[in-house]
């Protein structure tokens, strides 16, 4: 990789991310959150991999609970979020699942720095769980010195996390 690549890295993934997202026909993608170089959280009714819909959508998790959930995501036994990822991206989250639909999900990217990244995932739930897929980095992207170990442990991971019963 030349090094005019290297250095423009965290603005060509986030491009790549948008043009895979619309190439798959998610034209009908809307931005709940966006911070350029640093994450984003999107509604999209086209998965990346194979949620397929009919979701559990609208959805009412309060800031804290998505937080909880955030929380409690590990790989190899680290946390999956930071601390300033869960306070930052926790409520943005909650605001998706309020204003998503059962043919639409939830999809993000977070990238510190572009040191510690999330290449991207899905959020969706259907019937008592809510599931959270994190995307395979790409080939180039594995090749980059800002891949950690966290990204490695979470390619193609798919969380699954039981929700309490309704009145419960």
């Amino acid at each position: 990789m030349n090094n005019s690549l290297k250095n423009k890295q965290p603005i060509f993934w986030i491009a790549i991310f948008a043009l895979l997202l619309t190439s798959l026909g998610c034209g009908g993608v809307k931005i709940i959150y966006e911070v350029p170089n640093h994450g984003g959280i999107f509604l999209s009714e086209k998965s990346l991999y194979n949620a397929k819909p009919q979701f559990d959508h609208p959805h009412k998790f309060s800031e804290k609970e998505i937080s909880s959930i955030m929380s409690s995501l590990s790989c190899k036994e680290k946390k999956v979020f930071s601390d300033d990822e869960i306070k930052e991206f926790a409520g943005k989250i909650q605001e998706a699942f309020l204003e998503t639909d059962p043919k639409s999900f939830i999809s993000f990217y977070i990238s510190e720095n572009a040191v510690r990244n999330i290449s991207g995932g899905e959020i969706y739930i259907k019937g008592d769980k809510c599931y959270w897929y994190f995307y395979p980095p790409s080939d180039i992207y594995l090749r980059s010195p800002a891949v950690d170990e966290r990204l490695k442990c979470l390619s193609n991971k798919l969380f699954e996390i039981s929700l309490p019963l309704p009145g419960t």
